[in-house]
């Protein structure tokens, strides 16, 4: 594990869905307020939307908030790419991730997936290729293949993000 020093300055984007009666904004604001607390460059983005991503809802924030949030991107490349083609999806062991407890007394209760999924584009891979980090949490009964059918692996592997899938 990283050394919690190394979020000084780091780029941090934390989304929130104004409507969201499953997770309050109030949350969100939570977690800028943690990684602020250590220093990270943190953009916290309010959109009127519920809990759930709409493809549209989806691909048009997206695009706004990564070509916002990093300067140097001018907006995300088109999300034709054939993400199978030229990247790497693989299963990832999350059973260190939770413990049981009286209050998770088993997995179902801990709300944490057996595995998550790391998904790698082949350019992020023993290349100078400045690749970007996106943690995926498919929360409030979503999943992994409810984001790959919104097209997350495609814009990934269109811009060079590695997406990390914890469920």
């Amino acid at each position: 594990m990283d050394d919690i020093t190394n979020l000084d300055g780091m780029p941090v984007y934390v989304f929130s869905g104004a409507n969201d009666e499953v997770i309050p904004p109030a949350n969100q604001q939570d977690q800028k307020d943690f990684y602020d607390h250590f220093s990270a460059n943190t953009t916290l983005v309010t959109e009127d939307v519920g809990h759930y991503f709409l493809t549209d809802t989806f691909r048009n924030g997206l695009e706004w908030s990564y070509g916002d949030l990093i300067s140097d991107w001018a907006g995300l490349a088109d999300d034709s790419t054939d993400w199978f083609g030229v990247g790497t999806l693989i299963p990832i062991n999350q059973d260190e991730f939770w413990t049981v407890s009286d209050t998770f007394p088993d997995r179902n209760a801990s709300g944490i997936a057996e595995r998550g999924f790391l998904y790698y584009p082949d350019n992020c891979v023993g290349s100078s290729a400045a690749c970007k980090l996106s943690i995926v949490l498919p929360g409030g009964g979503g999943n992994v293949t409810e984001m790959i059918e919104q097209g997350f692996l495609q814009v990934a592997a269109a811009n060079d993000i590695v997406l990390l899938f914890a469920q």
